[in-house]
Order: C-alpha cells, then sequence, then structure tokens
C-alpha cells in the first residue's frame, strides 16, 4: 500500500474510532442534550487528534506538519465558532444557558 493510502486509511480508523468514543460517552451520559456534554469537545477534535496521531504513527515525528498558525488556527478556530455563536444566542435569549452546568 502507498504511503497516501496508508495514512488515509490510518486516519479514517483514527476518526472513526474518536468520533465513535464521544458518541457513545454523549449517549450514555446523563446530560439532558447532547452538546452539554464534555465529550463534545473529543467530538470535535476528533479531526485534529486523528491527524496528529497519524502524522506520528507514519513518521515519527510531528515537525512536519506546518508551520505554528495553522496549527494554532486549527485549535482555535472551533473555539471561536462556539463563542462567537453560543455568545450571540444567549444574549439574543435564542438560547438558554443551563445553571446546572454553571454551578
Amino acid at each position: 500500500m502507498r504511503k497516501t493510502k496508508k495514512e488515509i486509511f490510518i486516519f479514517f480508523v483514527l476518526f472513526i474510532i474518536f468520533s465513535g468514543l464521544s458518541y457513545v460517552l454523549i449517549s450514555v451520559s446523563n446530560v439532558p442534550k447532547a452538546e452539554d456534554s464534555s465529550a463534545a469537545l473529543l467530538l470535535v477534535y476528533s479531526p485534529f487528534l486523528a491527524a496528529i496521531i497519524t502524522r506520528l504513527i507514519t513518521d515519527r515525528n510531528i515537525k512536519k506538519l506546518g508551520k505554528v498558525k495553522y496549527l494554532f488556527l486549527a485549535i482555535f478556530i472551533p473555539i471561536t465558532y462556539g463563542i462567537i455563536i453560543y455568545g450571540f444566542a444567549w444574549l439574543t435569549k435564542i438560547g438558554v444557558i443551563n445553571e446546572h452546568i454553571i454551578n
């Protein structure tokens, strides 16, 4: 198997494992809404984790991942989207802040 096909295969296997684990954790948690579960964070970062681990398995290092600014963007863009979307929903009263999570 060519290296590229092997990398893609490993990535998708890891991605399915991480996202499947997230769904299992969300389904067995006692949280009323799936998005309130801390396992939802694992679901959001499943592709990122799968890519990092794939790189470690195939190249044994993460030096070739790219520029640091792109890694920074990959980590913080989902956080920024969440802040903007949830902030807008809470400020306009479209969404409700669950007090059991805060306390």
